[in-house]
């Protein structure tokens, strides 16, 4: 059976759907936006440049955050309102 990978995402729309899934944003740099959790020893550093995040990164954030396929999915249709990433912000 294939293994399901996430689908690439421009980093505002990963910010987006982290926020949705119960974290808050701690803080930012110039290159990353900082989000954590209540009861998280250790924050999440999510990148702020760049078209799109890579798989390896994304796989990283939902092992941390505990975020499974079908919850990342169904983020993704909420902030783009259709699904795709093409959404204006």
């Amino acid at each position: 059976m294939p293994i399901a990978l996430p689908i690439p995402i421009s980093p505002y729309h990963l910010l987006q759907i982290i926020l949705k899934f119960g974290y808050r944003l701690l803080g930012e740099t110039e290159y990353n936006w900082i989000a954590s959790r209540d009861g998280e020893d250790e924050p999440l550093v999510l990148p702020k440049l760049g078209a799109l995040v890579s798989v390896t990164l994304m796989t990283r954030v939902f092992e941390h955050s505990g975020m499974d396929m079908g919850t990342y999915m169904a983020l993704k249709s909420l902030i783009s309102g259709n699904g795709n990433d093409e959404t204006v912000h």
